[in-house]
């Protein structure tokens, strides 16, 4: 039976899956892969909530990309992100993009408005169902005397008497009897081989039957598998979705800190900023009243010596004018003005270099306040260097973070640090918590270096030092590392030649790895309480000495050629 529906068909030649969404009854359809949605198309291509398509009052159907990561095209043409597009019949929808040029889409639809779609008939519509596969249909009445009569013609054989008897009618007691022939009952009579026809075709009915019991029992079990692979799946997502969430919400809030600390840097900046154009301005101002008062006293004072120097040249001159006869006398008057005039100006001179030093005094007091300002400046950022210490430093090593390592807990390392750590106990040195999973945390390390490019060039060179030194000592670790292959063992007291003992000739030990080193910070002493790696090793064990492994042959002098300590060998070394 053969319908008319609006839907969504895929192309391609070998498609088993999605080949049909049907869009008949429904007024919203979303594709993704995300469970919620209405149609699941599980696929890295297809996004969560890739498409959305919408029913208009007109009866017309519109798509929409919901912010796809690849993308939604409409024959050929990619689509806007969140703008609506009307279908029209006959138009080519692809979801993602192709893997490669050769290849076409793996996810290609065309839309119908009304595509002819012929319906299979269910099991129960056939005639007698599943269980009447294969049986011959039986006639009752006159039909089945009829068959028997065409069988009996067909072979040539009289009729039998059941056969007769049923198709003569009966008119009453005759005084004659009539005589009835029965078919030869013989082995290769017709009816014993259409006997056995039968029971052969009832035989083949049962197998085909058995096999499409297995047949079902097999698509039963596949569809249970599938079930659970895909419940198996809907899990998975579900655990990377919060997986997800969980980093989403822990970056927002690195970024709400970062933000936080940016606003009051900006504050501190901008308060300063401002405290400094108000000193320059004051001071400006003091210097510039300062400045003006000294230089008009200058210029009083030099204007009234002046004044003087010309009252006294003339009185002299009409002094000289009037009396001549006593010269000598004037003369010597002249000689005492000029030295008393010598001292005025000699006192005024130092006077105005007394007013000189006093504003070069003053030119001091403004350097001294504008090296306090910087100074100020430089408490501010070594208190800001003090804070990123005391949120953005190893727990393990007390620096800031080189590059910085979270673990599954939420809780950041320098990457030797917590390498160091996990070479001796696979937790975490702050919440006890069993490390799964540690991956770099980019952010943190960009972050640190744009905020060291604030600070003093002793920070700079400092910080610049400890990296290249922690570089060095990352390199010296993952050498130490590496696996080394087995050393060669000698001749020794317990035995001759090569590993020879008493029942005969002992295998090369394999290769033992270096042991681990330990490093123990100041500040991580009362973390070692708790540690009972660190408990169980002995008094002994500073002095070099450490007993081996149990059941471990050791002839009692040398060390261990694996970690260098005495008291065991390499066979029975505890850092093999």
């Amino acid at each position: 039976m053969a319908e008319k529906i609006n839907c969504l068909k895929r192309l391609g030649d070998n498609v088993k899956k999605y080949k049909l969404i049907t869009l008949d009854g429904k007024e919203e359809v979303t594709i993704g892969r995300n469970p919620d949605v209405t149609v699941c198309i599980l696929s890295t291509m297809i996004s969560r909530c890739h498409a959305i398509l919408k029913k208009k009052k007109t009866g017309e159907w519109t798509i929409k990309d919901n912010k796809s990561l690849n993308g939604l095209f409409i024959n050929g043409k990619k689509l806007e992100p969140m703008t609506s597009t009307t279908l029209h019949d006959g138009d080519i929808v692809q979801f993602g993009v192709q893997t490669s040029p050769d290849t076409p889409a793996e996810f290609l639809f065309q839309y119908y408005t009304a595509l002819k779609v012929k319906r299979v008939r269910k099991a129960e519509d056939t005639v007698d169902g599943a269980e009447s596969y294969g049986k011959r249909p039986r006639l009752a009445g006159n039909e089945a005397n009829k068959a028997e009569k065409a069988s009996c013609s067909r072979t040539g054989e009289p009729m039998c008497d059941s056969a007769v008897s049923s198709s003569q009618p009966d008119f009453g007691h005759t005084d004659t009897p009539t005589k009835h022939k029965r078919p030869f009952a013989g082995q290769n009579s017709p009816y014993e081989k259409y006997r056995k026809k039968m029971e052969e075709q009832e035989a083949q009915a049962g197998e085909k039957l058995a096999e499409m019991e297995a047949k079902l029992k097999e698509m039963q079990r596949l569809l249970q598998e599938k079930d659970s692979a895909k419940d198996e799946m809907e899990q998975e997502l579900k655990e990377e979705k919060l997986r997800r969430e969980k980093q989403i919400k822990m970056m927002e809030d690195l970024k709400e800190k970062e933000k936080q600390m940016k606003e009051e840097l900006q504050k501190k900046q901008d308060e300063l900023a401002r405290e400094k154009m108000e000193m320059q301005e004051r001071m400006k101002e003091e210097l510039e009243v300062k400045e003006a008062t000294l230089l008009e006293n200058l210029e009083k004072q030099k204007q009234a010596l002046m004044n003087e120097k010309r009252e006294v040249e003339e009185k002299l001159k009409q002094e000289l004018e009037s009396e001549r006869e006593k010269d000598k006398q004037l003369s010597e008057e002249l000689i005492l003005q000029r030295q008393r005039l010598e001292k005025v100006i000699e006192n005024k001179e130092a006077e105005q270099k007394l007013l000189e030093s006093q504003l070069n005094d003053t030119k001091k007091e403004k350097d001294r306040k504008e090296e306090e300002v910087l100074k100020a400046k430089e408490d501010v950022l070594s208190n800001f260097a003090e804070l990123m210490e005391t949120e953005l430093q190893c727990s393990i090593c007390n620096e800031l973070f080189i590059r910085a390592t979270s673990l599954n807990c939420s809780h950041a390392f320098c990457y030797l640090c917590i390498s160091q750590w996990m070479k001796v106990k696979k937790e975490c040195p702050q919440c006890r918590t069993a490390i799964n999973t540690h991956m770099r945390s980019i952010v943190l390390d960009s972050y640190i270096d744009k905020m060291v490019e604030q600070f003093s060039e002793e920070m700079k060179t400092r910080r610049k030092e400890l990296v290249v030194e922690r570089k060095k000592e990352e390199t010296a670790f993952d050498e130490a590392n590496k696996p080394k292959p087995a050393a060669a063992r000698g001749r020794g007291r317990g035995g001759r030649g090569r590993g020879r003992t008493r029942g005969g000739l002992m295998a090369a030990p394999p290769a033992l790895p270096e042991p681990p080193p330990i490093t123990i910070s100041e500040d991580d002493d009362s973390s070692l309480d708790d540690d009972d790696d660190f408990n169980s090793l002995s008094d002994s064990d500073s002095e070099g000495y450490m007993e081996g492994d149990d059941g471990a042959y050791f002839g009692g002098y040398g060390h261990c050629f694996n970690c260098g300590m005495r008291g065991h060998w390499a066979n029975g070394c505890p850092y093999r």
